[in-house]
């Protein structure tokens, strides 16, 4: 699904689209609306140069009434990179449905993949993270339960 990021109505639409879709497509249930969102936060590593590093891990949300993805969550930076400039990866809580929206320079896009943990190539990439020690223990502490919760 796409939105012009230039619509009139364009917070609105992102909204209304990414519900329908995920509702439709299983990331959450209507009537227990939960799932989790990639969370991220820069961290400085212990270097003497001050390198830094992207951390992330998966938080469990669960949908209220007054949510606003495109607006307030992206203000918050927890959907977005700022007030109306979506960015974010979903999962779904049986870890089935990943959701991947993202803003490029004209169109505001969002994919919902069902079944994820059934594309060989998802599942290859994530065997490989789990082996490589460049990738944060968390991050391949979690791959593993995925890859271990959906064989």
């Amino acid at each position: 699904m796409s939105v012009e990021n230039g619509a009139e109505d364009f917070r609105e639409r992102v909204n209304r689209e990414w519900y329908l879709l995920c509702a439709g497509r299983g990331l959450f249930d209507r009537e227990d609306p939960r799932f989790f969102v990639a969370a991220a936060t820069t961290m400085t590593t212990s270097g003497q140069d001050g390198d830094t590093q992207q951390v992330s891990w998966w938080a469990e949300v669960s949908l209220r009434s007054e949510w606003d993805l495109a607006g307030a969550g992206a203000e918050a930076q927890v959907t977005g990179r700022g007030l109306g400039h979506p960015d974010f990866v979903m999962l779904s809580l049986d870890g089935t449905v990943i959701v991947r929206g993202s803003q490029g320079q004209k169109w505001t896009d969002i994919v919902c993949l069902q079944h994820a943990e059934q594309v060989s190539s998802f599942r290859e990439m994530g065997v490989s993270m789990t082996r490589n020690e460049a990738i944060p223990s968390r991050t391949r502490e979690a791959l593993t339960r995925w890859l271990d919760h959906t064989a």
